[in-house]
């Protein structure tokens, strides 16, 4: 609620201090960056996973698994809808996404805007341009255009976990 907002708009306030926390840290050795970056990736890898990357995550495989059912990534699927998704997913994406950063610009990055009030702008406009470059990559497999290269990128994604995990 409100309380909680202002609770957490209070712990993400930019203060003289801080930045000066943050300015010695990140300009230190590793050492002096250890405590501040532990603290981000404890952060990051636990809360911030459970509340902005596991339910977008699922959903999205949820999508991908919908989008394999309806033979999107067939080379029969309709070059017409393929490239509806590459021009609308440019038209709409980048727009969403700019509306975001104007949004955040006008109240100056605060944090609690960024994160929650202005979030869905880029949430959004991140769906839209990813559909249009998957309608690109999709449009392009199904042209015939480098071949060869098309051969090479599917010997990689046969194997997509395992150069996921390799990095």
């Amino acid at each position: 609620g409100p309380k909680a907002m202002a609770e957490m708009a209070s712990e993400l306030a930019v203060t003289p201090e801080s930045l000066e926390y943050e300015r010695a840290a990140w300009t230190g050795s590793w050492a002096d960056q250890w405590e501040l970056r532990s603290a981000l990736a404890g952060m990051i890898e636990s809360i911030g996973f459970l509340v902005f990357v596991m339910w977008r995550t699922i959903g999205l495989m949820l999508l991908g698994m919908a989008c394999m059912r309806w033979k999107l990534f067939s080379p029969e699927f309709s070059r017409r809808i393929l490239l509806g998704l590459l021009i609308g997913g440019l038209l709409i994406g980048p727009w969403m996404t700019w509306q975001g950063v104007v949004a955040n610009r006008a109240v100056e990055w605060s944090p609690v805007d960024v994160m929650f009030r202005n979030a869905g702008w880029n949430y959004w406009g991140s769906l839209a341009t990813a559909a249009a470059w998957a309608g690109l990559v999709l449009w392009w497999c199904q042209s015939g255009v480098l071949a060869v290269c098309r051969r090479w990128l599917a010997a990689v994604g046969r194997m997509a976990l395992t150069n996921y995990l390799a990095q």
